[in-house]
Parts: structure tokens; sequence; C-alpha cells
């Protein structure tokens, strides 16, 4: 594989750095001490492996630490966990992937807002369903990838901060072709069993969807399965995700109104994704807010600067192979 030399990947990561972590709370550097402190270690490391994992789960579609030892070795980890902990960590890991990207993303805003076009696939009541019906679904999918590119942007966002989506879409090289390739046939893929299993489905009576946890997990299988079936097994392998400079810095896709091109007749519509952060929460009135020290001030303001850099540069944390 011939990645430019300016492409960053995670053979090029390195989470210790003369004995120091980076602290993506805190946003600088902070000494790895697990003889004297192992609980806040714990906490860094966990921090610093779900920035990593979410790289390899890109193209593998799980949480295994042999695709981040290259750059947060088992040797590092053992020195805060047991193996046990660790193994119970990135299955924690995965299960909040899975959820962002086929619950939160997929289903509750991808496939609400190809849901009110008209091409929509309808399910007939009381038949089965058919190779012929499943085609013609896959090639409505297919459409609306085409036509509302932007969806696969949507359906990546939970792994945002850490991989470069810009370079792969770009596609400049074989390997962001393939990359960029895989990102389309995923979504086209998660769209037809989300459909099949009725997740895209809600109760009259509540907000459940459609299946339950049965589908749910069945869902989670099928997308495991994806990276493990051909033609995907051999075409990605040995290619390396791309990783933003700013790894880890917090990157996120904008929520703004996004015009759709799937038009329903000669009205194209509008949908407003759900926002993913925020929440709710209500704001202090100014006059009941505390009054900061002057070196409060000072250390909000070096954080804000961080945060503008994009926290871990190149110059901190990646180093040629």
């Amino acid at each position: 594989m011939s990645l430019s030399q300016s492409i960053n990947t995670l053979k090029n990561v390195r989470a210790i750095v003369n004995g120091n972590i980076w602290d993506f709370a805190s946003m600088k550097f902070t000494p790895f001490d697990p003889v004297n402190d192992r609980e806040r270690c714990q906490t860094l490391v966990s921090q610093y492996s779900k920035k990593l994992c979410k790289v390899a789960y890109f193209t593998t579609h799980t949480c295994r630490q042999e695709d981040i030892e290259c750059s947060l070795p088992m040797e590092t980890i053992l020195q805060v966990f047991t193996a046990e902990e660790w193994e119970q960590k990135l299955k924690a890991t995965k299960k909040e992937l899975h959820r962002n990207i086929l619950t939160d993303k997929l289903v509750d805003e991808i496939m609400a807002r190809w849901k009110i076009q008209s091409d929509y696939p309808k399910r007939k009541q009381g038949e089965t369903i058919g190779e012929v019906e499943t085609e013609e679904r896959m090639r409505t999918w297919e459409q609306f990838t085409r036509r509302d590119p932007e969806m696969m942007r949507w359906l990546v966002a939970p792994l945002a901060e850490s991989i470069d989506y810009d370079e792969i879409l770009r596609a400049e090289t074989p390997e962001m072709a393939t990359l960029h390739e895989w990102v389309q046939a995923c979504l086209v893929a998660a769209a037809e069993k989300a459909f099949c299993l009725q997740r895209d489905m809600q109760g009259l009576a509540s907000a459940k969807r459609g299946g339950g946890h049965q589908s749910a997990y069945a869902l989670n299988r099928t997308w495991e399965d994806l990276p493990n079936k051909e033609p995907w097994k051999s075409r990605l392998l040995g290619i390396m995700v791309p990783i933003n400079s700013n790894f880890g810095g917090g990157k996120r896709t904008s929520m703004t109104i996004i015009p759709t091109t799937l038009d329903d007749g000669d009205f194209p519509t509008s949908y407003i994704p759900r926002k993913t952060s925020g929440g709710g929460k209500k704001r202090p009135n100014p006059s009941e807010k505390r009054q900061k020290t002057e070196e409060e001030l000072k250390e909000e303001s070096h954080r804000r600067k961080l945060r503008r850099t994009g926290g871990v540069t190149a110059s901190n944390i990646f180093f040629p192979e």
C-alpha cells in the first residue's frame, strides 16, 4: 500500500511519549504514573483507547486490542487493568459505537430522512420477501446514497474526531477510494438489514423501535460480519484508515439544516437532524454565575486556544514508521 507521507494512521501514533500520556479532558500531556496514581491512569488509558478504537472500527466494526496494539500496547494496559477488565472495556466501547452508528445515526436520522420520500420502500403485509423485492430495495438504498451522499458522513459521524473522513472523501489514492466505496456499501447493507428487521418503525403507543432488543442484536451481528465477507475482506486487507491531524480534538459533524436532493414531486424537503450533544441543559442566569479568579480565566483561555489548534497535534503524537 502506498499512502501519502502526509497521511497518518494508527502505525504513526504513540500513546505514551517520554513517560507522558495525553489527557483529552484537560487538553494537555500528563505523567503516566500507574504506581502512584493508578485510578487516574485507568481513566487516561480508557480515554485514549476509545479514540484509537474509533479508527480501527471504521473498517472492522469491532473493538479489539490487536487493532490498537501498535499505538497502545497490552504491556501498558496491564499496568492499570487486568486482562478481564480490559476485555470488558473494549466490549463496552464496541457496544457504544454500535448504538451511536446503527441506532442514533442510521435509524433515527438517516432512515428517518429518507422515509419521508415517496419512493421509500413499502412493506407488504403478509407477503414473503423474495429475492426480487430485496434487489429492488437494494437499488433504492443505493440511489438514496448517491443522491444524498452527505448521509455517508452522517453514518460515520461518531468516529469523526479520530478519522480523516475528508481524506477518504477526496479518494486521491486507490486505498482512499476503496474506503469511500466501503462507507457506501456499509450504509446500503445496514439500511437493508434495518428495514428487514423493522428498526425504522416505531409503535404508535410508544417510541420503541420495531423488533425490540432482538432486532437490535441481529443488526449488530450483521454489521460486525460485513468486514469479514467478500469482496470486502480482500479489498480492505492492508488498508490503514487515515487519522485526523487534530486526533481526538472533539470534531463533530455540522448539525445545520441540509436541503435534501431527494425530490418528492416538485417539492424538495429539508430535514433537521437530532442533535447528539448539548441536551437540554438550562443555561445559568449571568447574575448567578460565580466570578472566576484570574488564574481560572487564564486556564480557560489556554484550553480554548488548545481546542482551536486541535488538541493533540502531529508534532505531539505522530511518529514516522
